[in-house]
């Protein structure tokens, strides 16, 4: 910031946006300003909490200075002996004004002299004694030991000050918290559940309300916690009984998605009053930002809502390059949680959410539940599978409804010819007559066996109502492999001489022509790598999901 008089102006802008007498060219210009300026930004947040907080609670400062310790820098005392000084004070001595001299000719009288008299002084030294009592409070007062919340779990954690980072059982007060990377789980005193994802800023106003000043989090809140509030720069969101995700960028614009129940999002950070309103239910959302309150649509899978698990967590280790997971309980929420920009995922209609394979203390799996005619189809996967050798690992999580002839999923896959245009064909996983597990490359254009080339199932039929982890590895140079529950079952007669090929389009429970129809089961934690892992990596990582 340049200088005093700038910064003086930027508060009086934010003072008329806040009483609604900024004109639309200067809030436009104001909004640029917000956009390209860091220092800018930090005095908004700044002016924008510190006026909520004396709008909500009028007595602060009078309450705090009683509390305050001999210690402290401001004692009562000191206000009373200044208040006593000025009522002590000698009157100010006012000069008589000389009588005018007769004259035979008139002449206009001058304006008099500016008098100053003692009670003209006493509002300025108020304002003076004010602004000074807000300097101070601001920056040397000390907080209240309170106790708001409690962080209840970490994942890979760090926090801007070192003070912080000792993790699970902290007690939240007012502080601030600045989480550079990681997630934290905490609780509110009235019971409310939020999950921050860093980078992320925040603190707990009182036991059931959070201020986000940037950053995303998500809230499942209980009956004891109706009515729990998330304040923002820009927006208020108050929950009538929900689980809903919060975003707060670093141009002050507040995104609020809803996964379940309703909340009410305000315009600006004054829960008590404002001009524009909206109710949202599940799968909507708003976006606020300056003097707007827009409807945009849902993205509840942008949002986490639940710590990974100890199998999920050794599968984000390993780098997948695709990783096809459900967040929470409903089928919106299943997503690409890498990443990768330009995937288009679609489901089927009316598609159900069950239980998953594997349930650790306070951790819930999910998986999607699937019959005949209904699939997952991925769209635009060629330019991630793109790699020098084409070798891949993919594994998932099954659990079959009846042992019976079935598609499980199939990866249309291209593959260059010395001799013309590539050969497209199917990678497929499906379940024989008998019950047995088989993966194949499938050429729906050639006639009789030649359709199904490079064939490996295992020995023994799978259970129905059984979950199974299942992995398949395959590189140049190295047989292709297939492992059930981290165990090798079968692999191919002889390596891969040539280069793999590469994937198009992916699809899970899509039933082919002249095979078996689509899958009846449940299916989840779908993940696919750009490498063959060993039968030790493999192993290791099925006895993770079996750790409590």
């Amino acid at each position: 910031m340049e200088s005093i008089r700038e910064q003086f102006e930027i508060c009086r802008t934010i003072m008329r946006m806040l009483d609604g007498s900024l004109s639309p060219e200067d809030f436009e210009a104001f909004e640029k300003q917000l956009q390209n300026r860091p220092d800018t930004r930090t005095l908004y947040l700044a002016v924008i909490e510190t006026c909520a907080q004396l709008e909500k609670s009028p007595n602060m400062l009078k309450w705090e200075l009683a509390e305050e310790s001999e210690e402290g820098p401001l004692r009562q005392e000191l206000w009373l002996s200044l208040a006593k000084m000025e009522q002590c004070s000698p009157a100010v001595k006012i000069e008589e004004e000389p009588a005018p001299q007769p004259s035979p000719t008139p002449v206009p009288l001058s304006k008099k002299p500016p008098v100053f008299r003692k009670s003209s002084l006493m509002p300025m030294f108020a304002s003076l004694a004010a602004a000074l009592l807000l300097f101070l409070y601001t920056h040397w007062m000390p907080m209240r030991d309170t106790q708001y919340g409690q962080i209840l779990e970490t994942y890979k954690a760090v926090f801007a000050d070192e003070m912080d980072n000792e993790g699970s059982g902290k007690i939240l007060g007012r502080q601030i918290l600045r989480l550079e990377q990681g997630l934290i789980r905490i609780r509110t005193d009235r019971g409310s559940l939020v999950l921050l994802e860093g980078p992320s800023e925040f603190r707990l106003e009182n036991d059931n309300q959070l201020f986000l000043i940037q950053g995303k989090l998500t809230a499942e809140v209980p009956p004891s916690g109706h009515g729990f509030t998330v304040r923002t720069p820009s927006a208020c969101i108050i929950d009538y009984g929900t689980k809903f995700g919060v975003a707060m960028d670093q141009y002050a614009e507040t995104e609020a998605h809803v996964l379940e129940g309703t909340v009410e999002m305000h315009l600006g950070s004054d829960v008590r009053s404002s001009q524009k309103n909206l109710r949202l239910t599940a799968f909507q959302a708003a976006s606020a930002s300056g003097q707007t309150l827009t409807p945009i649509p849902a993205r509840p899978e942008e949002f986490i809502y639940r710590l990974p698990s100890a199998f999920e967590s050794c599968v984000e280790a390993l780098q997948p390059i695709l990783d096809f997971r459900l967040k929470e309980k409903l089928p919106q929420t299943f997503c690409e949680i890498t990443g990768k920009a330009g995937l288009q995922i679609h489901l089927s209609p009316n598609q159900e959410v069950v239980e998953g394979p594997f349930l650790q203390q306070g951790i819930r799996s999910f998986a999607l539940r699937m019959t005949p005619g209904q699939s997952v189809r991925v769209l635009n996967v060629w330019p991630i599978f793109q790699n020098s050798s084409g070798d891949y690992t993919v594994s998932c999580w099954l659990r079959l409804d009846s042992i019976e002839p079935q598609l499980i999923w199939a990866h249309l896959t291209a593959q260059s010819t010395s001799n013309g245009p590539e050969n497209t064909y199917y990678r497929i996983l499906k379940i024989s007559e008998e019950g047995k597990l088989e993966h194949m490359a499938y050429y729906p254009d050639r006639q009789g066996d030649s359709r199904k080339v490079n064939a490996i199932s295992s020995p023994e039929p799978l259970q129905a109502g059984q979950w199974y982890w299942i992995a398949v590895t395959h590189a140049q140079g190295s047989r292709k492999c297939l492992y059930l529950n981290g165990r090798l079952c079968a692999q191919s007669e002889r390596p891969q001489d040539t280069p793999l090929e590469r994937y198009l389009r992916l699809s899970f429970g899509q039933t082919l022509k002249e095979l078996e129809p689509g899958f009846s089961g449940a299916i989840g934690e779908i993940a696919f790598f750009d490498r063959a892992f060993s039968e030790k990596d493999i192993r290791n990582l099925y006895e993770t999901a079996l750790k409590k």
